[in-house]
């Protein structure tokens, strides 16, 4: 897949962008952890700092809604979901 995929894909929605020129192509990393669950909330032994990370090549479908339950955690608001399988300390220690 990579790229070229990628680029496929965005020229049967956009079929004009087949005459671009491309200067320059960037990637990014697409961190997983070890049983490919994202893990997001308050980082263990460090107050006031939350993470979500680990959502792969997910990333940006489920990112903006994962931001969306980190913003609840952070104002003190329930959740959508239950939390448990997500727990940052839990997947760091390799809890699960």
């Amino acid at each position: 897949y990579g790229v070229h995929y990628v680029l496929n894909e965005a020229i049967k929605y956009a079929p004009s962008l087949a005459q671009a020129d491309i200067s320059k192509i960037r990637v990014g990393f697409r961190p997983v952890t070890f049983n490919h669950a994202p893990m997001f909330g308050p980082l263990p032994a460090h107050e006031n700092v939350f993470i979500a990370t680990g959502l792969g090549a997910s990333g940006l479908n489920i990112g903006p809604y994962i931001g969306k339950q980190l913003a609840k955690i952070i104002k003190n608001e329930a959740p959508d979901i239950d939390l448990a399988a997500f727990s940052v300390e839990k997947i760091v220690q390799n809890k699960l």
